[in-house]
């Protein structure tokens, strides 16, 4: 039944020769469908749906009704495709009928019906969704040098051969692009002191890392600046944290800081036996009075702090701080005094920081640190993570970051326990941390990111990729990649879940490795069975 509205207007050849006419006119089929359907049906689900009838005549008809889906696959079944009914003179009846969704997609359906010369038709779009409810498992590791994983695969009994399947993803560097880190650093606007000494540490840190991945077989990255001016920058820097040194030995937050700040001045030194390390050349009076204020100074300092996890946080991190610049005994024993004079409120960004300065001295120590840690992990198959707990004053002296304590057991794991299960899995939790703009929240938190990954990269990926990965589903050869040279690819195969569910025998996915390099890999499968769908 539709409704229409007509004007009129008339105009003469005289400006006052004019009128208006306004009428309404209804039309209406004699027979006529309006269907009542759900908006959607997730797969496997099954709906009473309706159509409505009505008559527009006088007398009673004997009305027939058709069903037809006009897709390229059945997405829904009717339990029947055609049906008789009376239907009253102006009158309506209401039919119901049956759909089971059995495919994903969007079902067509055409209603037809027809009553001697009167007839209407009308088509309907209903999509049909995966289950809200879905599940999913992984298997993760890595291969060094030639070698194989074999892994058994057995799809869940019951399991939709519609949804999901298995994922087999590979690549060769668990490290991804940190070049938007780097330059979030290098061309930072502000010039604190814990920026300046940010931008030291990620110089300090990414000058080889960057410099293998840049000049790869795909020419680099065009925004980065040239190695000379990454040189001027960090001579320049450090020229600056070297004037803003107190007669102390310590560092305010600005240059016209009066005060010195505990955590500004562990962060600089920090960054400057970084920079000592990795070669580049300080005043000596600096290194001395740096030396004095961490063993003198500083023990005074944090003395006025009421958070146990704060001052625990800052002698650990003055103890790696002297362990970097050499003073091995002092820093042993600041570690020790830290731990037996705050137990219990130890953090555990502090444990990540006291692992070193222990290890060569007193190794039951730091032993019983890395056992701390392991228990206060948080893990999945594919993730870690450590949380730490500032209180009171914490989180404002601190400048308290997630991405940072992990980052900091990252690197105190792959110097004390390289071969620890749980480094690739805090390297992929700081990395889902990674902003849109490829870097961390501040320049702090990039800094010791990119310090841990150095790390990372030295002690598992410093050698170049160089090798072929072959991929076998049961005895089926499904695939060869080759690895050579520096990337940040991953490569995947996919098999869906009915060509498993059609294998007669539960197959075994074999990885095959051969050459140099490190090969990561994650077996995954993505399934759904009757039981998890919501009603």
């Amino acid at each position: 039944m539709s409704s229409y509205t007509i004007w009129a207007v008339a105009v003469g050849q005289h400006a006052d020769e004019f009128g208006l006419g306004e009428a309404s006119v209804r039309t209406a089929m004699p027979v006529s469908i309006r269907p009542s359907f759900p908006r959607f049906l997730n797969l496997h689900d099954q709906a009473e749906c309706a159509i409505v009838l009505t008559s527009q005549v006088q007398e009673q008809q004997e009305v027939y009704i058709a069903l037809r889906s006009c897709d390229s696959r059945t997405v829904v079944q009717a339990d029947s495709a055609a049906y008789q009914l009376s239907l009253p003179g102006f009158g309506r009846r209401e039919l119901r009928f049956s759909l089971r969704a059995v495919a994903v997609g969007e079902a067509k359906l055409q209603i037809a019906v027809a009553s001697g010369t009167y007839a209407d038709g009308v088509e309907v779009c209903l999509p049909v969704l995966t289950p809200a409810t879905t599940e999913s498992m992984a298997v993760y590791g890595h291969l060094d040098g030639d070698g194989c994983v074999a892994q058994p695969v057995s799809p869940p009994a019951g399991a939709f051969p519609e949804y999901g399947g298995l994922e087999v993803s590979t690549n060769s560097t668990a490290i991804y692009c940190l070049t938007d880190a780097f330059l979030y650093l290098y061309r930072y606007p502000f010039q604190c002191t814990e920026q300046l000494a940010s931008r030291v540490m990620a110089v300090a840190a990414l000058r080889d890392l960057l410099q293998a991945f840049m000049q790869g077989e795909k020419g680099g990255d065009v925004n980065m600046p040239t190695p000379e001016h990454v040189e001027e920058s960090m001579q320049r820097a450090l020229l600056e944290l070297q004037r803003r040194q107190k007669d102390n030995g310590g560092w305010g937050w600005w240059s016209a800081s009066q005060e010195t700040s505990p955590y500004v001045s562990l962060h600089t030194a920090h960054a400057l036996a970084r920079a000592l390390k990795k070669g580049y050349v300080l005043e000596d009076k600096v290194v001395t009075k740096m030396t004095q204020y961490l063993q003198e100074v500083l023990p005074h300092e944090i003395s006025q702090f009421t958070s146990p996890q704060t001052r625990s946080a800052l002698l650990a991190l003055s103890a790696n701080v002297l362990w970097r610049l050499g003073k091995k005994q002092p820093a042993c024993r600041v570690a020790e005094s830290m731990l037996d004079s705050l137990a219990g409120s130890v953090s555990v960004e502090a444990m990540g920081w006291a692992v070193m300065p222990l290890l060569e001295l007193n190794k039951d120590r730091a032993e019983q640190l890395l056992a701390e840690l392991d228990s206060r992990a948080s893990q999945t198959a594919e993730l870690a993570e450590f949380v730490a707990d500032y209180k009171w004053d914490g989180q404002t002296v601190m400048l308290y970051s997630h991405t940072r304590a992990n980052a900091v057991i990252l690197e105190a794991l792959i110097e004390a326990r390289p071969q620890h299960p749980l480094i690739p899995k805090v390297v992929k939790s700081i990395q889902k941390q990674q902003g849109r703009g490829g870097c961390w929240n501040n320049t702090q938190e990039n800094a010791h990111v990119l310090l841990a990954l150095d790390s990372y990269f030295q002690a598992f990926e410093k050698e170049t990729p160089d090798f072929i990965a072959d991929l076998f589903v049961g005895k089926t050869f499904a695939g060869q990649q080759t690895w050579k040279g520096r990337t940040t690819d991953t490569v995947v195969l996919k098999v869906p879940m009915k060509a498993l569910q059609e294998m007669k025998e539960s197959p075994t996915i074999t990885v095959d490795k051969k050459g140099v390099g490190r090969l990561y890999y994650r077996l995954g499968m993505d399934y759904c069975i009757p039981g998890n769908i919501v009603a």
